[in-house]
């Protein structure tokens, strides 16, 4: 199991870097997505990728931020 670097596009799968809203590509919605998860299939042997979303909750502190809820 690896999780890549980057955010890709679930339609296409071109990169998107962080914020966007929509695919440069192929012009998806990619607001809520923020990468995809890889995994090989047991069964088949093949690759497998399932796009992954989260919510993230920020609070500032001073000058940093910290991560107060992640779902």
């Amino acid at each position: 199991m690896t999780a890549p670097g980057g955010a890709t596009c679930a339609r296409c799968g071109t990169p998107v870097p962080p914020g966007a809203r929509h695919c440069s590509h192929c012009g998806a919605d990619v607001s809520g997505q923020q990468g995809a998860y890889e995994y090989d299939d047991m069964e088949t042997g093949r690759g497998m990728r399932r796009p992954v979303s989260f919510h993230a909750t920020l609070l500032r502190e001073g000058s940093s931020w910290r991560l107060a809820r992640l779902r």
